[in-house]
């Protein structure tokens, strides 16, 4: 149905009420040291410090850093920091110590002389420093001044008002030091070349403003101390601190009041309901509030304030979805068939469709003022979701449509309508629907631009010709073919677009002219809104906002979010007028002058440490380094909390590379530089386009001599020495192995058939015969065969064995047993022997070297049982392994080494026997040639009485 509604609408004006101002929010999760914040301070090279419940934090608009006792601080709570023009920051904790960072370090009373004089009665609660750099502290009772010279004054407030009081100090307009202090009427005036306070004036005790003292006032001294000015104070005042001449801030548990002292009027009230500790205004004008409880809070600039028309009581969500103008005022479409008319002195009044809604059969529950555009007629025109509404002069004009997405100017007749359902083009006179460019589907934007209509839909872009042809550029430019948001045109011809994922194209002579995304600077490439403004071409994304100056080379761009005052960084639809700018969010209009944000604006780069092969070094303009110190690190990080961490660093190494580099990160590492001369440039500039100071270091990397010319001569010549000298060398020791083989071989040869010779020694053969014969002689035909059968089977193992390396065991025991047979029956059965073997030990797989044991046997019954005389002789032979070393233990009761000495020195001895010698040298051959390895151990035995009691030989085989 198509009809007409000419309707007056009143207007409903809402009060105005208090813009809200955007804070950035800095809490324990951001890095901040605790959430309790009692006092803060800028340094003079422009850091913040924060002192917390849990240690001192310091702030550099990028990182934090936290200082705890472990770094120097006497207590980790921290209740009041001062920043004297030295540089130094002055630390008062909970236990009433002070201690002061310097360059670096925090001194305290136990490394610093100074430190240790700085201790109050009780907790400080003020400090001050004076034109010539005498510093001040204050306690609850008493007070200490530091002059320049380092020495330290102490005053008892008691002593000098005559009673017990909490001193306060202030300064003059003539720079002179005002002393004060609760309940008295009384003040002093420091004259600091006397070292001396001096009495200066009675007055009234209730304009006097101290710290704590809700029911006190605010004051302002004219220049002969008088009273001038007296304004009531607020309830649950915390405390107070002036800046300039005439501005104080009032901290209470109810946020901070700004007051003009000079007119004795309030200002604006900062963070209600939070309790406010302390605020200080920065370099760059950022103002500051730490809290007790809820971290610390900036906003970047009053300049920037924000409209949440959920005050306005009117409905729920304050979301802006569109911009423009209406007549000389802004407009802004809201939800609920409302928008907010927002005049020159920023005066609000909201525009109530709710009544042309109710004469609608289909009713839309939302009903949202999508769409905005004021045409070259002065006549705007809104697009909501159910209908379409020209208004002029509070004259409203309205035509049923479908859901409105997109308006655009075609001329003075006529305009181009994106709906859900298609793009229409409408007569401007009476709304009145003239015809259908397209009606493929949904259209997310609508543009006229040089006789041709472009349509943007979730999948692309088209365009329509005046003969309907229709061109989808998708197909040729990929960026084309996704979500299209936004499309305006700049005066060179070129159409922008702005697309859901692919960031800002520039289309031109049917090619693309531009592409702007993340890669080049864009705060995002989720676009969702776009406005030109001369060559600057303004961006609203999900992350905030970019500003594209279209005029300069690769396109720099300036971007705001939330951290520079932004109420949100989705951004909805952005309006600019002159140096406003008008922001739709979620969470209503925000508006800023952009020259007053950037007016005062500061890039200070420190260069913060360097690391050279992980150790940090002293920060000096130069170095001289070691070959092998040629791993370095440069940390950097530039001031700038407008900026908000936004800072680009250009950096170049002369001397490795000449070209500059560009970087977010805050610090540079070069691992393995070779040696040389080199010269570091960095500078950084802010998100504002101002630059820093260029910082330079320098640093030589000496060379070491193995890489100088004449070294590289001598290695060559050395090479070739080395080389000859080492082929001879191989030589030399290829003929040593092969003679020291061919020695071994001999040598075994040579000591097997020794150790054969010691073990048939003549001496034992001649014995063992006598035997036999007296066997015989005495016709013991028996024993005679007894013994000339075990000696000859002895004589024919001694003759296999011999040819032997290796035995298994068992041969080697029954060679044992036959040798003891023979010796016992030689020696008249006048010592017994045993043999015992391990259970662990298998007698056919446990190998031996051969006859390796019988030269040992032989020596207990030759040295040690021959000359027993009393008892009866025993030797014990005993196998047994340990993991895979087998043992072997030869025990014997005789006389003992000792004794056998003294025996064989006194008697003559046919036959010296040479068996254990020989026996040695095979053990340190066997050892030496790897085939298995042996240790001998030899141990005298004694008696309780510490007599003799014989020899035990221990030999571990692996």
């Amino acid at each position: 149905m198509r009809f007409l509604i000419l309707l007056f609408v009143l207007i409903c004006a809402s009060d105005l009420k208090a813009q809200k101002f955007s804070y950035i929010h800095y809490d324990e999760k951001d890095g901040l040291g605790g959430s309790t914040v009692y006092d803060m301070c800028q340094d003079k090279e422009g850091y913040m410090w924060f002192a917390t419940e849990s240690g001192l934090t310091r702030f550099d608009g990028t990182h934090f850093r936290n200082f705890t006792t472990k770094d120097g601080l006497v207590d980790n709570e921290v209740l009041k920091l001062f920043a004297d023009s030295k540089g130094r920051v002055w630390i008062a904790a909970l236990n009433n110590t002070i201690c002061y960072y310097y360059h670096g370090k925090i001194f305290n009373n136990r490394n610093d002389g100074l430190a240790k004089k700085m201790y109050l009665a009780s907790n400080p609660v003020k400090f001050l420093e004076l034109p010539d750099q005498t510093i001040l502290m204050a306690s609850l009772s008493d007070f200490a001044i530091v002059l320049k010279n380092g020495s330290v004054r102490k005053y008892v407030s008691a002593q000098l008002f005559g009673k017990a009081a909490m001193p306060d100090f202030e300064l003059t307009y003539k720079k002179e030091l005002l002393l004060k202090a609760l309940n008295t009427d009384t003040i002093f005036v420091y004259n600091n070349v006397l070292d001396s306070f001096l009495f200066y004036k009675r007055f009234d005790p209730k304009s006097v403003l101290l710290m704590n003292d809700p029911k006190l006032f605010v004051i302002h001294l004219d220049t002969s101390y008088q009273i001038d000015k007296i304004i009531g104070s607020k309830p649950g005042m915390i405390s107070y601190e002036s800046k300039g001449l005439w501005r104080t801030w009032i901290n209470t548990n109810n946020g901070t009041w700004a007051v003009d002292t000079l007119t004795g009027s309030w200002g604006a009230h900062f963070l209600p309901g939070k309790t406010v500790s302390r605020t200080i205004v920065d370099n760059e004008n950022n103002i500051w509030f730490s809290t007790l409880g809820d971290g610390v809070f900036k906003v970047p600039s009053q300049a920037i304030q924000t409209v949440d028309f959920s005050d306005y009581g009117v409905f729920e969500n304050p979301q802006v979805y569109s911009i423009d103008k209406l007549g000389n005022n802004i407009i802004c479409g809201l939800g609920n068939s409302k928008a907010a008319v927002i005049s020159d002195d920023k005066a609000i009044r909201i525009q109530d469709y709710q009544n042309v809604s109710k004469l609608l059969a289909c009713q839309r529950p939302n009903n949202r003022v999508y769409a905005v555009k004021k045409l070259s007629t002065g006549e705007t025109i809104l697009g909501l979701d159910a209908y379409l509404v020209k208004t002029n002069n509070n004259k409203l004009l309205l035509k049923l449509l479908y859901p409105i997405k997109s308006i655009a100017e075609i001329d003075s007749e006529s305009f181009l309508v994106g709906t859900s359902s298609g793009a229409i083009k409408v007569r401007t006179k009476d709304l009145d629907l003239t015809d259908t460019i397209w009606q493929k589907g949904r259209c997310t934007k609508v543009f006229y631009y040089g006789g041709d209509y472009y349509v943007g839909t979730p999948n692309g872009l088209y365009t329509v010709q005046k003969d309907r042809s229709t061109n989808f550029l998708g197909d040729s430019i990929y960026a084309f073919s996704r979500r299209i948001t936004d499309i305006t045109a700049s005066a060179d011809g070129t159409i922008w677009v702005a697309t859901g994922d692919a960031g800002i194209v520039g289309y031109k002579n049917k090619k693309i002219a531009a592409a702007i995304n993340s890669t080049n600077g864009l705060v995002s490439d989720i676009c969702k809104c776009i406005f030109l403004q001369d060559h600057f071409l303004w961006v609203g994304t999900n992350k905030g906002i970019s500003k594209v100056d279209l005029d300069k080379p690769g396109y720099p761009i300036i971007n705001y979010s939330t951290s520079d005052g932004l109420a949100s960084n989705v951004i909805n639809a952005i309006y600019v007028e002159d140096s406003t700018v008008y922001v739709g969010s979620p969470e209503g209009v925000t508006y800023f002058n952009e020259k007053a944000v950037r007016s005062i604006s500061s890039c200070d780069l420190k260069i913060q440490s360097i690391t050279v092969s992980g150790v940090d070094q002293p920060l000096q303009e130069q170095y001289g380094l070691k070959y092998s110190d040629n791993n370095i690190r440069i940390d950097y990080v530039a001031i700038s909390f407008k900026s908000s961490g936004d800072i680009v660093y250009h950096y170049k190494l002369e001397g490795l590379d000449n070209d500059w580099h560009d970087t977010k990160q805050t610090s540079v590492s070069y691992p393995s530089l070779p040696p040389g001369n080199y010269s570091f440039h960095i500078k950084a500039t802010n998100k504002y386009g101002v630059n820093s100071i260029d910082q330079k270091i320098d640093f030589t990397i000496t060379t070491p001599f193995w890489q100088s010319g004449w070294f590289y001569t001598m290695l060559i010549l050395l090479a070739v020495v080395i080389t000859w000298g080492l082929v001879e060398k191989r030589n030399e020791n290829l003929r040593k192995k092969i003679e020291e083989k061919n020695n071994t071989v001999k040598q075994f040869a040579e000591l097997e058939q020794q150790a054969l010779q010691a073990q048939m020694n003549p001496h034992f053969i001649f014995n063992c015969l006598n035997s036999i014969q007296q066997f015989i002689v005495l016709a013991d035909i028996p024993s005679a065969n007894k013994y000339l059968t075990a000696f000859a089977k002895l004589v024919r193992q001694t003759l296999d064995n011999s040819s032997k390396k290796i035995l298994m065991l068992g041969e080697e025991i029954d060679y044992l047993e036959l040798y003891l047979e023979l010796e016992k029956m030689r020696f008249g059965k006048r010592f017994i022997y045993s043999i015992e073997t391990d259970n662990t030990i298998d007698k056919a797989k446990d190998m031996i070297p051969a006859m390796i044991i019988q030269p040992f046997v032989e020596n207990s019954i030759r040295h040690g049982l021959a000359f027993k005389r009393e008892g009866k002789g025993l030797v014990k032979i005993s196998f047994k392994k340990e993991g895979k070393i087998l043992i072997c233990k030869i025990r014997d009761n005789g006389i003992g080494r000792k004794q056998a000495a003294i025996q064989k020195s006194k008697s003559h001895i046919e036959y010296q026997s040479k068996g254990m010698s020989l026996t040695q040298k095979r053990i340190d051959l066997i050892n030496k040639t790897s085939l298995v390895n042996i240790q001998l151990e030899i141990t005298d035995l004694y008696n309780e009485d510490q007599s003799a009691a014989g020899t035990e030989v221990t030999l571990n085989i692996s």
